[in-house]
């Protein structure tokens, strides 16, 4: 995956498409990779200059004599450049080129930077956070139809004190942005992104798109999570009391709202698509 960095370039092939871009993580990849660390601008000066040559001579009576001049300007053009513009496809392209990106998440260690391929999900469930209620409400509703009459009232008045008590749960429960790419081979992997880190906010994106955002894409991040080998709980001797208590909440919340069993965890830094060249 190749991009020139140089806006006066005309051999530019492709360009990328950044839909999410963590600074912060960026900014401390550039600075390992460059040998004057974090450079968050540079400038750019040219100078031209221009010199005549002048002679000439003169003579009064036996006085004779000869001279030598010049003249000259100098103009110059000086630009200031802000680098945090071309720093992720420079960083991007300088992990391809030293060798840091595995393209095979099979063949990926846990902390290692990959590069995935194919297609993206995304669901902001902070939108979900207000309409948790409404939500709940209508599942009863629902789920009321399907009983006798004389059940219904009954299994109503359960089903909302019960939505009470998921109500008080789930409002402290971290609404995220997640998502998934799947690659060709059917590896999925999952992952949370940050809000501000977005170049199109999410709600643009569900919109638009739904949940499935047509194209291909890649995510360049740290993979930090395999595939769970068996779904074994935590040695709960290990731990105190009160947080074995906390252990299976904590795995329910996961299943509800987290990383799926059978996918791999990776935290993006970047996400983009390859705009190419039109065809003439």
């Amino acid at each position: 995956m190749t991009s020139s960095a140089e806006q006066n370039s005309q051999n530019v092939e492709s360009i990328f498409n950044f839909l999410y871009i963590d600074q912060l993580r960026l900014s401390h990849i550039y600075a390992q990779l460059s040998n004057d660390g974090l450079i968050s601008s540079s400038k750019k000066t040219q100078r031209h200059s221009d010199k005549d040559v002048f002679k000439g001579g003169a003579s009064i009576g036996v006085l004779k004599g000869d001279y030598t001049g010049e003249s000259g300007a100098e103009s110059g053009i000086e630009h200031q450049i802000d680098t945090s513009y071309s720093r992720p496809s420079d960083v991007l392209n300088s992990l391809w080129e030293n060798g840091f990106l595995e393209e095979k998440i099979k063949n990926a260690d846990l902390g290692s930077m990959v590069l995935v391929n194919g297609s993206l999900t995304l669901m902001d469930f902070s939108m979900l956070k207000e309409m948790w209620p409404a939500i709940l409400e209508m599942n009863i509703k629902n789920e009321a139809e399907l009983k006798s009459p004389k059940d219904r009232k009954a299994f109503t008045d359960n089903a909302r004190r019960d939505s009470k008590m998921i109500l008080e749960l789930v409002k402290h429960v971290p609404h995220l942005i997640q998502g998934s790419i799947k690659t060709e081979d059917d590896i999925q992997c999952w992952y949370t992104l940050k809000p501000d880190s977005m170049l199109i906010s999410s709600g643009d994106l569900m919109l638009k798109h739904g949940g499935k955002i047509q194209g291909n894409w890649y995510v360049m991040g740290v993979l930090d999570a395999k595939p769970d080998a068996n779904n074994s709980a935590i040695d709960l001797s290990q731990i105190g009391s009160v947080a074995a208590h906390l252990d299976p909440m904590k795995a329910g919340i996961r299943q509800s709202l987290g990383r799926p069993i059978n996918q791999y965890g990776i935290t993006p830094i970047l996400i983009l698509s390859v705009i190419r060249k039109c065809k003439s």
